[in-house]
């Protein structure tokens, strides 16, 4: 059962058949994976991927920013899931050289979060729940939407270098 997906870099992923061994370059998407089903799938990921639980067993191939290339090699991924902002790019090249399908995730609004949802499950043969997560996740987010607003809100990222961020911005 061959498999296409266009990723949000627009550029095609083919598999053969479902992903079964996936390496997840981002702790969102990792926690996609496990939401999907198939977190027993995932061979590798980085970082701060701690969530859920059972996510913390999973070998460290680095982080959001820096991959170790001859790690990912070794766990032998059918998939390596990344996110664009991560800023391993530098790894992705190389990755993507030596042949392996890189599917590129960037979500942003959070519509396009659903978007996502339903790619990522396509590629590792989960379409209906695929299906039913980003279903269930468009129902709450327009629920949300109609909640009385007008409450300021300061979310610090980072001690270091104080920023935030802003209506426009997604974390």
């Amino acid at each position: 059962m061959q498999i296409n997906v266009k990723d949000d870099a627009g550029l095609w992923v083919h598999l053969p058949r479902p992903a079964q061994r996936i390496v997840s370059l981002s702790p969102h998407l990792t926690e996609m994976l496990f939401e999907l089903g198939v977190g027993d799938l995932v061979v590798g990921t980085v970082s701060y991927a701690d969530f859920p639980k059972q996510a913390q067993g999973i070998p460290r191939i680095g982080n959001a920013f820096s991959v170790n290339v001859e790690a990912v090699v070794e766990l032998a991924p059918d998939v390596i899931i990344a996110w664009q902002t991560g800023g391993a790019n530098r790894a992705l090249q190389k990755l993507r050289s030596l042949g392996y399908p890189i599917y590129i995730n960037e979500a942003p609004s959070l519509e396009s979060i659903a978007a996502s949802v339903r790619k990522i499950a396509r590629l590792v043969g989960q379409e209906h729940r695929g299906g039913e997560l980003a279903d269930s996740f468009l129902t709450r987010l327009a629920e949300l939407r109609q909640e009385p607003g007008g409450k300021r809100l300061f979310f610090q990222i980072s001690d270091e270098n104080l920023y935030t961020v802003n209506r426009t911005h997604l974390i």
